[in-house]
């Protein structure tokens, strides 16, 4: 640990000292397209250049941060500077994601492993034979041609900042039978997600608009630099509470729970309305396919990197107005990688579960949890 720590703050400073002397290329937009067409592949240059006030921008989603939370503003006499290491309360827990084009909730594998739900409806069921199939309903439902990004990491994402981790195998007897089945952490975690993955919208707060590739959500350098900044000093470095990201700023939807953040800032030689970030975001990480029953935290990191630009106030600080994706000084390209837009649960207790599948009963699932923990 004490090694990790010497290296983390050894290559955070050559960031801090190598971003000091990186000049990101000046942001333009392409004359020769539509405003349409610059806002959607363009919308964070557009607003660096003074056309925030576009008719296409005026979704209130692309501002949410700083509506609620006010702008971010940068003390330039300190640059170039290295923040901490931001660290939530609460540190996320890793888990299958299970993509709903598998099988393994419902059928068994052939080789002596019973599906989950198989499992689950054993121990239902000599409860009251006449409750229904937990495992039929999720067959009927079953969709083959289910797109290859759909599954569970919402649910997984909500659940492991929410509630925690099952660590433990739970054998539970089956009443009236002379045996007992036995719920791996992979199926503890499958019947918890289950009972995470129909939950209210209405329990989150959204920022940035949800890119659909359509007039729903167009937008795809949102959410915007000056956005997402602001949001990490809150969320993270103020508050200290995880958050639920979708890193692909694409239609696909990979939402991870993020709980630590850093970055640097620097000068811009010859720009001083305007400063270079390099942000690292750590999110816990789905488990591979042949280790779904690990127990902890996978981590993952993701860098981005992008410019902010405002105005002086009479402190000679740089109050940030708008902000756009750059392609930084190692190559990661963040016009083309960053996040599409961030969740937040302002209050887990208040979460109502509920599952798409009608068979599943919550108490029954944290009756069997309970002995996991």
């Amino acid at each position: 640990m004490r090694l990790f720590l010497i290296l983390f703050a050894f290559c955070t400073l050559v960031a801090c000292e190598n971003s000091s002397l990186f000049t990101p290329d000046k942001p333009a937009l392409n004359d020769s397209k539509s405003e349409a067409d610059n806002v959607k592949e363009s919308g964070d240059i557009m607003r660096t250049l003074g056309f925030e006030n576009s008719d296409l921008l005026n979704d209130p989603a692309l501002t949410a941060v700083t509506t609620e939370f006010g702008v971010s503003t940068i003390h330039l006499n300190k640059l170039p500077f290295k923040s901490e290491l931001a660290v939530a309360s609460i540190v996320p827990w890793s888990s299958w994601w299970f993509p709903q084009k598998e099988k393994s909730l419902f059928e068994d594998n052939g080789s002596g492993n019973m599906a989950t739900l198989n499992k689950y409806d054993l121990v239902r069921k000599s409860r009251d034979p006449k409750l229904g199939s937990a495992a039929d309903f999720e067959r009927q439902s079953y969709k083959p041609n289910a797109l290859a990004w759909e599954g569970l990491c919402d649910a997984w994402s909500i659940a492991s900042i929410s509630v925690p981790e099952p660590k433990h195998a739970v054998t539970m007897t089956i009443r009236g039978w002379n045996k007992s089945v036995t719920f791996e952490v992979v199926d503890l975690k499958a019947l918890l997600l289950k009972t995470y993955e129909a939950v209210d919208d209405t329990a989150f707060k959204y920022y940035g608009q949800k890119f659909t590739g359509d007039i729903n959500g167009w937008v795809f350098p949102d959410i915007f630099p000056d956005q997402f900044h602001r949001f990490l000093e809150v969320q993270l470095f103020e508050r200290k509470q995880a958050f639920i990201m979708d890193h692909d700023p694409g239609i696909e939807v990979w939402n991870v729970p993020v709980f630590k953040a850093n970055y640097t800032i620097a000068a811009i030689p010859g720009e001083p309305n305007s400063v270079f970030v390099r942000a690292w975001l750590f999110s816990a990480e789905q488990v591979a396919s042949d280790n779904r029953s690990f127990v902890g935290t996978r981590v993952a990191s993701r860098e981005y990197n992008y410019v902010l630009t405002g105005t002086k106030n009479s402190s000679g600080d740089l109050v940030v107005k708008a902000g756009y994706w750059i392609k930084g000084p190692t190559g990661i390209d963040s016009r083309r990688d960053h996040p599409d837009y961030i969740t937040t649960i302002p209050d887990s207790k208040k979460l109502v579960r509920r599952s798409w599948n009608p068979e599943i009963d919550i108490k029954l699932v944290d009756e069997i949890l309970s002995h996991s923990y």
